[in-house]
């Protein structure tokens, strides 16, 4: 940021120079919240990348099943297959049966609950095959600073086939989700 005037003009006046060294305390602050933000949005793409990788569905979902946030996992899971078991329908997360809707709504409320909300998890059977789903649901920890700033609790729900092997590393997964070991181990089921 520069102040110019044209090679005609007065150089500045002691009211100018006044007027500019008032404005630098915030022209300062504003560059800095500036790269601050840009600092956050490189790490939101990132995390959103290693999130997009995992091979278990996750869903980000508040009390009412009302989706925050689907990886490429999720969408997938939903699209092909498994919409017929599982469905994203009008911005929530639902289960087609209505005896396994009742426990997926049950273990969101309860992760949602608050304070500190419980983790549950269950199995969800395929209708066409033998296939299952393994279904885990968690409260988001709000002392996160992202989710600190959210007025309503948030919950985890992770689906996972557990007839497909996970490789994933489950202290690598407590890190990246800040999990507790016992979350963590549910989130691998």
């Amino acid at each position: 940021l520069s102040f110019m005037l044209p090679r005609d003009a007065k150089p500045f006046s002691s009211v100018d120079a006044a007027l500019i060294a008032s404005i630098l305390p915030d022209l300062a602050r504003a560059a800095k919240l500036r790269n601050r933000m840009a600092q956050l949005s490189q790490q939101m793409t990132l995390g959103m990348a290693v999130l997009d990788r995992l091979a278990q569905g996750l869903v980000v979902v508040d009390g009412q099943c009302r989706i925050h946030y689907l990886n490429s996992a999720a969408e997938q899971w939903m699209r092909v297959g498994h919409g017929q078991t599982l469905r994203a329908s009008q911005q929530r997360l639902e289960c087609v049966s209505a005896k396994y809707q009742s426990r997926l709504q049950q273990l969101v409320a309860s992760a949602c609950a608050q304070p500190g909300g419980a983790a549950g998890s269950f199995e969800l059977k395929m209708t066409s095959a033998a296939q299952r789903l393994a279904v885990s649901v968690m409260p988001l920890k709000a002392d996160r600073s992202t989710l600190a700033l959210r007025p309503r609790p948030l919950a985890l729900v992770v689906i996972t086939s557990p007839e497909s092997a996970s490789a994933l590393n489950p202290q690598l997964v407590s890190d990246m989700l800040g999990l507790s070991p016992t979350e963590t181990r549910l989130a691998l089921l």
